[in-house]
């Protein structure tokens, strides 16, 4: 470890931004992979870990774990079994218990284990495992946790899905498979601690063009107690995502995103999603909505990235197509609300697909040269990060963007993210060589777009390459930024180049 620079950024004063020295963990990685894995946990430090190429026993992998305190010292180091082949998902922290949870997706044998849920007791440094055999070519969704009790969502094979119960100590698996006609797909699975019940939401397709929104409400044992269909109430008006969020033992707010056109299915082979027209918000309480609000893109404040002149073009566009209504129709993936000083507040990063254009050259019987022209798909850009902010009553309170330019990626996942200062908010991203940040509150900025370099650990170094990269809140004021480094130092003699995977500690003041 080699402690270098620290970068500060300074809250709400638009001068004398200065970087006093730091400190920064390097681990020898590829550019192009993407195996190591951090978890935040607070003032208790972090945890970084990676699958290795040790097989431990017949059916397993040993995975690399190894325990930071804050000051980026090294508290402990293990090997532990996960199954084969399962990749790392989520997690989730109550107190000293960490639940990691892995799954391999794949096809596998009849009777293999296929997932494993993780527990590390932080406190006692000892660690348990739940294994188990889950549908084999499936998509994890989201998982949680009451208790003894544990809450998966999958999507399944042939466009099913299923929401499963394991017990921790007793170890049985429940599922509770959705059955509604044709294709099902799980938007969002939330254990609600005011009812003790299992909330998801549900999208569902009749042959293969969107139908309906499904409120699915279930108990902890996988019974089932009520589902309802989240009504659009205007025609014309279709329900693409929806978030859950338990408000207090009356009510939950559901805050999704809506299209003005009846979607179809994106095929597995096609890189186009499904487009957006904005942000609804709707109320239940006993089984019933009480209201349902829609708020268009083109009525936000601060959407500041995005409006341009293919923008325009296809708004112009739409006069040809049956919904009347004007947009940007973003696609979009959207974060888990939370609540925040009165308001249900949501981020909403936009993407589009990249292709470029390549041509090459053959010839025909006569030696004449014939030009092919193909598109490959580069990726998915992200270029605009959105937070918004509902009342209690579902109405718009404020919203705010950040204006987003990473390399395109093929992974959709999220690349911004926002942390409260009080009241002022800060939204910001790691590109790999800068961090980006805005600083609003509310509707107003109170510090413009600005970008800040992200420095290394050697005099002379130079960034050459990247790849994954993020910024996320630790604790106080503190953030982890993280991820993918080709580095050039001319000034070394040896080993002038290194590929690093990259752990800085930064710090808000």
């Amino acid at each position: 470890m080699k402690n270098i620079f620290l970068i500060s950024l300074l809250l709400m004063c638009l001068a004398g931004k200065s970087q006093t020295g730091v400190v920064r963990l390097e681990f020898e990685a590829a550019i192009n992979s993407d195996i190591y894995d951090l978890i935040p946990l607070g003032d208790q430090g972090f945890l970084v870990f990676f699958e290795t190429r040790d097989a431990a026993g017949e059916n397993s992998k040993n995975w690399f774990f190894t325990f930071y305190n804050p000051s980026f010292t090294e508290v402990w180091k293990a090997n532990i079994p996960v199954v084969a082949n399962a990749s790392y998902q989520d997690f989730i922290r109550k107190d000293s218990l960490l639940y990691l949870f892995f799954i391999n997706t794949d096809k596998v044998k009849p009777g293999t284990d296929n997932f494993q849920l993780l527990t590390l007791d932080l406190a006692n440094g000892l660690s348990y495992e739940i294994k188990g055999n889950l549908p084999a070519e499936s998509t994890f969704i989201k998982f949680c946790i009451a208790g003894t009790r544990i809450f998966l969502g999958l999507n399944l094979k042939n466009e099913q899905a299923a929401i499963y119960f394991i017990d921790l100590k007793s170890g049985p698996i429940n599922e509770f498979r959705i059955t509604y006609p044709d294709q099902n797909f799980i938007e969002d699975i939330i254990y609600d601690p005011f009812h003790g019940q299992v909330v998801s939401t549900v999208s569902n397709y009749i042959s293969r063009k969107q139908n309906k929104m499904y409120l699915l409400v279930l108990s902890v044992d996988a019974g089932f107690i009520y589902d309802m269909e989240i009504s659009a109430v205007i025609t014309g008006k279709y329900l693409n995502t929806a978030r859950i969020y338990a408000a207090d033992s009356a009510h939950q707010l559901l805050l999704g995103t809506y299209g003005s056109i009846a979607s179809k299915m994106p095929s597995v082979n096609e890189y186009f999603g499904i487009e957006s027209t904005g942000v609804f918000a709707t109320r239940i309480s006993e089984k019933k909505q009480e209201f349902m609000n829609y708020y268009n893109f083109m009525e936000f404040h601060n959407l500041r990235a995005g409006v341009s002149a293919r923008d325009f073009y296809r708004l112009q566009k739409k006069k040809e197509r049956e919904s009347p209504e004007y947009s940007m129709n973003y696609e979009l993936l959207t974060h888990d609300p939370e609540w925040h000083d009165s308001a249900l507040v949501m981020m909403l990063e936009a993407f589009y697909p990249e292709f470029r254009t390549v041509s090459d050259i053959s010839y025909d019987y006569w030696g004449r040269p014939v030009t092919h022209t193909y598109t490959v798909f580069e990726g998915y850009r992200f270029f605009n990060s959105i937070l918004t902010a509902f009342n209690f009553d579902g109405k718009p309170v404020w919203d705010n963007s950040l204006e987003v330019n990473v390399a395109p990626t093929n992974r959709l996942d999220k690349k911004t993210a926002y942390f409260f200062d009080g009241e002022p908010a800060i939204l910001f991203y790691n590109d790999g060589s800068k961090i980006s940040y805005r600083i609003c509150m509310e509707n107003a900025e109170l510090e413009p777009f600005t970008k800040l370099d992200l420095e290394t650990s050697e005099f002379g170094d130079k960034i050459t390459a990247v790849g994954q990269n993020r910024l996320i809140h630790w604790y106080d004021y503190y953030f982890l930024a993280y991820g993918y480094h080709t580095i050039r130092n001319n000034l070394l003699t040896e080993k002038n180049e290194r590929t690093v995977f990259y752990i800085n500690k930064i710090s808000l003041e």
